[in-house]
């Protein structure tokens, strides 16, 4: 099956369980026309089995290690919001280094908001 495709593209590889990740290396063995995009800072749904060890292993994955490409400039937040997530991604143990940065300026800082309920939330 795999040789039916020259490329194989997944999005939000750091979501995928490890069923999937077989079905990928299984696709392409070499990793030859295999790109994965994804961003382990943002693994959230382990409770799905999703497993962040799929993107942290994949560089080193195959025989031909893959070359990472990290997207550190963000168009929508302010520094001042970056700088607080740096600090929080800042803390994992096993991660890909990432200094998330934006020309946006703000002199507001993040505030930590405790909610009772979703609804609360939405408001």
């Amino acid at each position: 099956l795999g040789s039916r495709f020259d490329h194989v593209l997944v999005d939000e590889y750091q979501d995928t369980n490890r069923l999937q990740a077989s079905i990928l290396t299984a696709l392409k063995p070499d990793g030859a026309g295999l790109t994965v995009v994804g961003d382990d800072a943002q693994s959230i749904y382990s409770f799905r089995a999703a497993e962040v060890r799929n993107i942290l292993d994949f560089p080193t994955q195959f025989a031909r290690a893959a070359a990472i490409v990290t997207l550190e400039r963000n168009y929508r937040s302010t520094e001042t919001i970056l700088a607080a997530a740096n600090a929080v991604i800042g803390e994992a143990a096993e991660r890909f280094t990432k200094n998330l940065w934006s020309e946006r300026r703000s002199s507001e800082k993040p505030l930590l908001v405790t909610v009772r309920d979703e609804a609360e939330q939405a408001s």
